[in-house]
């Protein structure tokens, strides 16, 4: 809705930009014919006093002044034998002296216009001597100067309602984000999840996330109980169904362990044994604080054990990884006292709540980089509007550069947006190509128009070689740009001050090759594979310092994927990275 709803205005924009120019054009025409017609009749006036005395030198200086002041594209003076007295060009003039009288033949006034010309003839009669004729004829264009004048407004008036229009837009989907992530809570729900970590949204998006979150740990709270009150139940009956009841919570993905007043394991499940690293037959039996070291939850189960708290306690603590980096990770330990047949029994259960914490602090991150992402075109757009609101007489350089930097930042944030979007779409399994003939050369065409400015901007030399003679590629054309623009934008912001980015693209008859080379930070060898992952971002302090939202490497990959085509990368740190993907001109979809 609204993307129409920007579709709508640029359209009614347009349009009123038409209509202004259409009427202002008319409107000029108007006025030059008005113009031409007065010059005509004063011209014709002071010829006839010239004519009289003789002057055709200050007759034919007159004439020629005329036709460059006003732009004429004739002014002639002829007798009525066709003879011609005076002419802006004086090689026409075929009559150097007057003769005491000729014809008094009548010669009438006339006004034509003719497409794009305006033709006037005006009576020139001397008494006791003969009549003439002015003959003028002059261009009805409108003024450039005109035109580009209201095309200017009715283009600026364009900008501010659309980036208006985006900034309403950008505030409406913060208000709604919560609500729309909550709804793809409940449609997770619905097709079967209840992890509680996938379900949660952060809670920085406002209090309906916040509420949402409280919800589910309610749900997970009540749930843990009934497990517990079940896990109870079931050791009390342990002597007639031990079979089953081992089942059943070996079954259980949560760690179960029950412990007795001198603080030793009387039951242990396999999820607790994996979780605590260790084999069930050595844990049965021993004491609880080899395997749980951390003080606060040792004091908790001493106060439980002993009777001294009656009341659920949860803990969060660090696994130990041991020698092996993969086990480690956090464990949520919740301690509860048993009160039926062993009141001094405690039960145990942990969970592995480390997915749900990298997923938490990948969220984080990702918001933060979007957040530092769209600020900066938000602030130059804000910026450059501000300068031409606030000085009426700018000067026209700075209009032009003002306007340029919006259009270019206006672009920067839709494919910002886009790329989100794009990913949001793939995650979902919904993206999908739309084929047609792609002329190739005219991708990079737009790509060098869309770069160069900033190329210049950071003094790199940013150079485009392409091959006389390239195929057309059947696919999708915004989304092969998409892609494009990825990997050249990339080049220009890992490359410092006066480096160089080369745009190299090839080909034969079956395939389209791109390389992007360029002369910046480089990329390590262990990351080469990794850039290529959705919200990662190389732990390089250079590159901590540009802002980027991990994506669009990632969506280059899928696009180029999608088509039958492919991306590698070849790199050396403080040497520079090159880029290279081929594409097929002729490819089912992937």
């Amino acid at each position: 809705m609204a993307v129409v709803a920007i579709v709508t205005v640029v359209m009614c924009l347009a349009m009123s930009g038409w209509w202004a120019s259409h009427i202002g054009g008319k409107t000029a025409q108007s006025a030059r014919e008005r113009e031409v017609e007065a010059i005509g009749s004063a011209l014709a006036l002071s010829a006839q006093t010239l004519l009289s005395t003789n002057d055709l030198d200050g007759l034919a200086q007159q004439v020629t002044e005329a036709g460059q002041r006003f732009k004429l594209n004739t002014c002639r003076i002829t007798l009525p034998d066709g003879s011609i007295v005076a002419d802006i060009d004086a090689l026409h003039v075929t009559v150097r002296t007057l003769a005491p009288t000729w014809s008094q033949q009548t010669i009438s006034a006339t006004h034509k216009v003719q497409g794009r010309t305006i033709a006037l003839d005006f009576p020139i009669v001397i008494k006791d001597r003969g009549a003439a004729r002015l003959s003028i004829t002059a261009p009805r264009d409108v003024p450039i100067s005109t035109l580009r004048h209201i095309l200017t407004v009715m283009g600026g008036i364009g900008v501010v309602t659309v980036t208006m229009l985006l900034v309403i837009m950008r505030l409406f989907i913060k208000r709604w984000a919560p609500l729309g992530m909550v709804r793809e809570a409940l449609v997770a729900i619905n097709h079967g999840e209840d992890a509680q970590g996938a379900l949660a949204v952060d809670e920085e998006l406002g209090p309906e996330a916040q509420g949402w979150n409280k919800l589910l740990a309610e749900h997970a709270h009540l749930h843990k109980q009934l497990i517990s009150q079940q896990t109870t139940d079931l050791l009390a009956a342990r002597g007639q169904s031990s079979g089953d009841l081992e089942s059943a919570c070996d079954a259980m993905w949560q760690g179960l362990i029950v412990v007795n007043r001198q603080m030793r394991v009387k039951y242990v499940n396999g999820a607790a044994a994996v979780l605590l690293q260790s084999k069930r037959e050595t844990l049965v039996g021993a004491g609880i604080d080899q395997f749980i070291e951390d003080p606060d939850v040792i004091e908790s189960l001493h106060g439980s054990v002993n009777g001294a708290s009656a009341q659920r306690h949860t803990f969060e603590v660090e696994r130990k990884a041991g020698g092996n980096q993969s086990e480690s990770g956090m464990l949520r330990i919740s301690i509860r006292p048993v009160r039926r047949n062993d009141p001094a029994a405690v039960i145990i259960v942990i969970e592995d709540i480390t997915q749900l914490r990298t997923a938490e602090d990948a969220s984080h991150a990702f918001v933060t980089q979007v957040t530092h992402e769209l600020r900066t075109p938000l602030t130059n757009i804000r910026l450059y509007l501000e300068t031409l609101m606030e000085n009426e007489n700018i000067d026209p350089g700075m209009r032009a550069k003002s306007l340029n930097v919006i259009n270019q930042e206006s672009l920067r944030l839709e494919r910002i947006v886009g790329d989100m979007l794009s990913v949001s779409e793939i995650e979902a399994g919904s993206y999908q190509i739309e084929r047609d003939d792609v002329r190739v050369e005219l991708l990079f065409e737009d790509l060098a128009r869309d770069y160069q400015a900033h190329a210049e901007e950071k003094q790199i030399d940013l150079i485009f070689k392409i091959a006389p003679k390239l195929p057309v590629l059947f696919g999708d054309r915004d989304k092969i740009l998409v892609a494009f623009h990825n990997l050249v934008g990339n080049a220009l912001k890992y490359t410092p001050s006066g480096g160089q980015v080369v745009v190299n693209i090839e080909a034969d008859e079956s395939q389209v090759t791109v390389s992007v080379k360029d002369t910046g930070i480089g990329i390590s060898e262990e990351n080469q594979q990794l850039v290529f992952d959705k919200f990662y971002r190389a732990r390089d302090k250079r590159v901590s310092a540009v802002t980027g939202s991990g994506l669009g490497l990632a969506l280059a990959r899928e696009v180029i994927r999608l088509h039958g085509g492919e991306i590698t990368v070849e790199s050396r740190i403080d040497e520079g990275s090159t880029f290279t993907l081929t594409l097929p001109v002729r490819a089912k979809a992937a």
